[in-house]
């Protein structure tokens, strides 16, 4: 059992979500932003989807948000393959659409691909560049202040299926159908990686300081990369298709949500499966981490936050008065005791007596 602090529904699947201080915002795949106010905890709704456009796919990444308050979303109108607008905030809406030849207005048109933007990252520490993969194979990198396109690597024969930056903005993943992964370094025009995986890559992100990597394939594959070993891990840890993945606090855990509902921790540094959770809802699209609130996005149009830090003072209590069983329960209960289970857990289960039928491994 975890704790969910709030939850909101909401029609279509919620493919990007994102949070502040004040604000938690998400996308869904029909067009629209919602946010919700951190003191209220009410949610209002904004419409960005242009008129006359397909709905994305249900698992679409195909929207995305800046550190510095804009999001990107996969469009089809006038020639563009996205557009960037200024994230709505709780006391106002959206600006109105600019003119074509005004690329310093709040929403923004970018061009580069022959359909829409299948999917996209802000990259660097204010989102100062807008990245994008197209079924065409192709990735872009944009000015995401004047939409002006900057670079293009070395395009892949199939869909691009995942985009990943680092936090720094200095190095780029990207994977596609055809299931190779490349990785390249932005900074250097430097290609460090490129293989080809056991599955098509469904999405990632960097750790250990940008000098590791971690991904998911959609057959249940997880994997890691260390740049310093030149070594690869390949694993098949999930039984059902991973559709995102985000890191823990810590540094030392992925997080991975599935198409049947489940959320997975993979320990980094074996990748290995250490504990998995059930929820009450199929189909996680999408996830985000900020402080101790897990945010899961389904594709029914749920939207769960989770307080990862529930239950601390029971385990302190239990731990105080020797109380092993009841601080079993609550590391078995809660998200946020990875590194307690791995510090607590065998002297929990060695203490606790056997034949009380509770002495199950962590």
């Amino acid at each position: 059992m975890i704790k969910i602090i709030r939850s909101y529904q909401i029609s279509g699947s919620i493919i990007a979500i994102h949070s502040d201080d004040s604000t938690v915002f998400f996308a869904n795949t029909q067009g629209n932003c919602y946010t919700v106010n951190k003191e209220q905890w009410d949610m209002k709704t904004h419409d960005i989807f242009p008129q006359g456009c397909e709905p994305l796919h249900t698992y679409q990444k195909g929207a995305s948000f800046s550190p510095d308050g804009r999001i990107g979303y996969s469009v089809k109108t006038d020639g563009a393959c996205a557009m960037c607008y200024a994230v709505p905030t709780q006391q106002d809406g959206l600006p109105e659409a600019p003119e074509k030849n005004d690329p310093a207005a709040a929403a923004l048109r970018v061009h580069g691909h022959d359909q829409r933007a299948e999917v996209m990252r802000f990259c660097g520490r204010d989102g100062q560049y807008f990245i994008t993969g197209g079924t065409d194979g192709k990735v872009y990198v944009f000015c995401s202040q004047t939409g002006k396109k900057l670079m293009s690597p070395q395009p892949k024969p199939d869909f691009i299926s995942s985009l990943t930056v680092d936090n720094r903005g200095a190095h780029l993943a990207y994977a596609a159908y055809d299931k190779s992964l490349s990785i390249l370094n932005l900074r250097y025009q430097k290609m460090r990686l490129n293989t080809y995986l056991e599955d098509v890559l469904q999405d990632s992100f960097f750790y250990d300081d940008s000098r590791s990597f971690y991904g998911v394939g959609r057959e249940g594959y997880s994997y890691t990369y260390d740049f310093r070993s030149d070594s690869f891990s390949k694993k098949v840890l999930f039984p059902a298709w991973p559709t995102s993945c985000v890191m823990d606090q810590s540094g030392r855990f992925a997080i991975v949500g599935t198409r049947n509902g489940q959320l997975h921790i993979v320990k980094l540094a074996d990748n290995s499966l250490f504990s998995t959770f059930k929820l009450d809802q199929k189909g996680i699209s999408s996830l985000h981490i900020e402080d101790s609130m897990l945010h899961v996005g389904f594709e029914n149009g749920w939207l769960y936050i989770i307080d990862m830090h529930a239950y601390i003072d029971d385990f302190s209590q239990a731990i105080s008065s020797k109380n092993y069983r009841k601080a079993k329960f609550a590391l078995d209960k809660n998200l946020s005791f990875f590194d307690r289970k791995l510090r607590f857990g065998v002297r929990i289960c060695r203490t606790v007596p056997e034949r009380r039928g509770i002495q199950k491994r962590i």
